[in-house]
């Protein structure tokens, strides 16, 4: 008797579909993608204006900003410096700034509400091993769109020997003295914060306050924003520019930007959740 082929080309309803995956949105396992770490919903609860996680592959064009405002980073790497690494945090990876090789993150950086923006906090996670001598290695660089001014930059110098992580508020800067290692090669999850209420920065490194500095300075408007690099000209475009002495040497991921200053609580908050194991489910 002749069998039937009714029914063999039938697609089975438990088959597994590859999810397309979003650039930026996390790690992948047979297309389905692991749900985030417990840490970006903590950094997302706290409502930063910019947010690049850096989980994209380096080949892509954007590293995506994942808060409600969208403020994605062009990738401009010129000479396939680029590469990925481990993050800090569990499932997470980084990008890896090459210093000797063209490579940097540029774009603009908005705050929802101008008139507010004299306070504000930087943060990230972090690995250098070397330490510049008189020079910066900016792993944020920002310039005021209307002013120029050099405003919620950070660069790690080394100064007579001394290192000194930076921060500068509208071409004020606040030198913050490391009393512990920093340029060691192993990841260090770092905080800015400044209030013009206070007139204070102070630095968080590894969820516990290193330093407050005094700073005085006036409010900011629109940023353009560089990831790895000083803020100039050529470097935002796709042109030269490019100084290995103002280069980051190192790698990077989870910076977030915020138009408020964050509590020492947040910061304890924030370091102490990128220490969970990651999830297993997926989604």
């Amino acid at each position: 008797m002749a069998h039937s082929r009714k029914g063999l080309n039938k697609v089975h309803t438990n088959q597994v579909r590859p999810i397309p995956r979003t650039p930026g949105q996390g790690p992948t396992n047979y297309g389905r993608t692991l749900q985030p770490h417990a840490y970006v919903a903590v950094v997302l609860a706290d409502l930063p204006i910019a947010y690049w996680r850096l989980q994209e592959d380096p080949r892509e064009v954007l590293a995506k900003d994942s808060s409600p405002y969208q403020q994605h980073l062009r990738i401009m790497d010129k000479g396939g410096g680029f590469t990925q690494t481990t993050g800090a945090i569990a499932g997470s990876t980084a990008f890896t700034f090459p210093a000797s090789i063209a490579a940097w993150m540029a774009g603009g950086v908005r705050n929802p509400n101008p008139a507010a923006w004299n306070t504000a906090s930087l943060e990230g996670w972090l690995k250098t091993s070397m330490a510049n001598d008189g020079n910066g290695q900016f792993w944020f660089h920002a310039q005021d769109q209307g002013t120029g001014n050099n405003t919620l930059t950070s660069g790690h110098i080394q100064t007579a020997g001394t290192p000194r992580l930076r921060l500068t508020w509208n071409n004020t800067s606040a030198d913050h003295v490391i009393t512990t290692s920093f340029a060691d090669g192993a990841w260090h999850h770092v905080v800015f914060t400044y209030s013009a209420t206070t007139d204070v920065s102070t630095l968080y490194l590894d969820g516990v306050v290193s330093s407050a500095v005094a700073l005085v300075a006036t409010n900011i408007g629109a940023l353009t924003a560089v990831l790895g690099h000083e803020v100039d000209g050529a470097v935002t475009q796709a042109g030269g520019g490019f100084a290995t002495n103002q280069a980051w040497n190192g790698s990077m991921h989870d910076i977030a930007v915020y138009n408020y200053e964050l509590s020492a609580q947040q910061v304890e908050t924030h370091y102490r959740t990128a220490q969970l194991p990651t999830p297993k489910q997926f989604i």
